[in-house]
C-alpha cells in the first residue's frame, strides 16, 4: 500500500485556546498504517500563551514549529510573514499539505482517512483537494473530479478557493503558493495595489489552473466559532482586510492574461448566500456607517481620501460587469453601481443624515443581502 506523508499546515496568532483544540482534533485522527500525519505551526508575534504551548510541541514526535518574535514591519502584511516561516518548517519529503485556519477544527475522527482514500482512488495527475465545510456540505458524499478552473466555474471561485481550512495541495504548490502570494506585502498604502484579501486563491489558479482537483462535498472541517468574534474583527481591521476585499477585482483582471476564460458566469462569483458584488456592496455601505459615527460622535468630516476611495471602491464593482457573460447579471451589477454610488453621494452630502440613510441605503442593504444560495 502506498505510503502518504500527509502535514497540516497551521498559521497562528494569539488564539491558543483554538490551536489547541485543532491540534487535539489532529492528534485524534484514526487512519491506517501507510499515513503519517505530521503538523506544521508558525507563530511569529503571538502574545499570549501560544509560545509556551508550542515549545511543548517542538519535543514531541512529528511536530515542526517555528515560534519566534518578529517586530512588525511597516505596510509589511503580518499575516504574510507568518506564511514565510511556515513555509520554512514544512518537511521537504511532504506528499500533502493540508492548510487549516488555527479557530477550525476537524469534522471527526476519520477526515484524514476520508482525504486520503479519495486522493488514492483518482490519478497521480491530482494536485488539488476542496475538503468540504461541515457548514456547506449537502452531506450526499459526492464527489467532483475536474481541472480546477471548472470547479470554480461550476461551484464559485470563492467557494472553492476562498476558506483555507478547505485547502489541501501537493506539497510542491502549497509551496509555490505561499511564495506568490508573499510578491506583494502592501496592505495600507494606497499609493501602491494592496494585496487582495483572497490573494491565497488567485496564487493557486494562476499555478494550477488546468491542474486536476477533488471537491469532496462532504463534511471534513468546520469553524470553532459560527461567527466573527471580537478578536478576529479587530484583527481583520489591523490587517485591512475590508478594504482588501476589493482589490479581489484586480486579481481577476490580472487572471484574465492567462485564463482560457475572459468572462465569467454568474455562479463563479458565488460568496456564500449571495455573489461577490453584493458583499462588496454591504461593505461599503458598512464604511459609510462607521464614518457616520465618527461624525456624530467627533464631528469629523468625511476626508477627500475617504470620499475618493469609496467611489473608487463603487468603480471596482461597476467593473465586475466587464467580467460577466450573460447580460441579465451584467444589467444587475450596473444597477447596484448606479443606485449605490447616487446614493452614498447624496447620504455624503447630507452630512450622514440618519433619514436618508433609512430612505436610501436601508432598502438597498436589504435587496443586496438577500440570499441568491443556499448554504450547501
Amino acid at each position: 500500500m502506498k505510503k502518504i506523508r500527509f502535514v497540516f499546515a497551521i498559521l497562528t496568532f494569539n488564539r491558543i485556546d483554538y490551536l489547541r483544540k485543532l491540534v487535539e482534533s489532529i492528534l485524534k485522527q484514526k487512519t491506517q498504517k501507510n499515513i503519517s500525519i505530521e503538523i506544521t505551526i508558525s507563530n511569529t508575534y503571538s502574545n499570549d500563551e501560544t509560545s509556551s504551548y508550542l515549545d511543548t510541541l517542538k519535543k514531541k514526535d512529528n511536530f515542526h514549529i517555528y515560534n519566534g518574535k518578529e517586530q512588525v514591519k511597516h505596510n509589511v502584511l503580518p499575516y504574510l510573514v507568518n506564511c514565510k516561516n511556515l513555509v520554512s518548517v514544512i518537511p521537504e519529503n511532504a506528499d500533502w499539505v493540508w492548510w487549516v485556519g488555527d479557530d477550525d477544527i476537524l469534522e471527526n475522527e476519520y477526515s484524514v482517512q476520508t482525504v486520503v482514500d479519495n486522493i488514492l482512488k483518482s490519478s497521480d495527475e491530482l494536485n488539488f483537494v476542496h475538503a468540504c465545510s461541515s457548514r456547506k456540505s449537502s452531506k450526499k458524499n459526492r464527489i467532483f473530479k475536474n481541472s480546477i478552473i471548472n470547479l470554480c466555474l461550476e461551484f464559485g471561485y470563492h467557494e472553492i478557493l476562498g476558506w483555507i481550512s478547505s485547502i489541501i495541495l501537493r506539497k510542491k504548490d502549497i509551496i509555490e503558493m505561499f511564495n506568490k502570494m508573499n510578491l506583494n506585502t502592501n496592505y495600507l498604502s494606497n499609493h501602491q495595489i494592496k494585496t487582495s484579501a483572497f490573494n491565497h486563491s488567485s496564487a493557486i489558479l494562476e499555478n494550477n489552473y488546468n491542474k486536476v482537483g477533488l471537491f469532496l462535498d462532504m463534511p471534513l472541517v468546520k469553524e470553532q466559532e459560527r461567527y466573527q468574534t471580537e478578536e478576529t474583527s479587530k484583527s481583520w481591521i489591523e490587517a485591512n482586510v475590508m478594504t482588501r476585499y476589493f482589490n479581489v477585482i484586480d486579481d481577476l483582471y490580472k487572471m484574465r492574461k492567462f485564463l482560457p476564460n475572459k468572462k465569467f458566469p454568474r455562479i463563479f462569483f458565488r460568496y456564500n448566500h449571495c455573489h461577490f458584488w453584493d458583499h462588496l456592496a454591504h461593505l461599503i455601505i458598512v464604511k459609510l456607517e462607521l464614518q457616520a459615527d465618527l461624525h456624530e460622535k467627533n464631528n469629523e468630516e468625511p476626508s477627500d481620501e475617504f470620499i475618493a476611495e469609496i467611489n473608487d471602491h463603487w468603480q471596482k464593482i461597476n467593473s465586475i460587469a466587464e467580467l460577466l457573460e450573460d447580460i441579465d447579471s451584467i444589467k444587475l451589477v450596473y444597477l447596484i453601481y448606479q443606485a449605490g454610488i447616487n446614493y452614498t453621494n447624496i447620504y455624503i452630502k447630507s452630512n450622514f443624515n440618519p433619514a436618508i440613510r433609512e430612505q436610501y441605503l436601508g432598502p438597498l442593504r436589504k435587496i443586496i443581502l438577500l440570499p441568491s444560495y443556499q448554504d450547501s
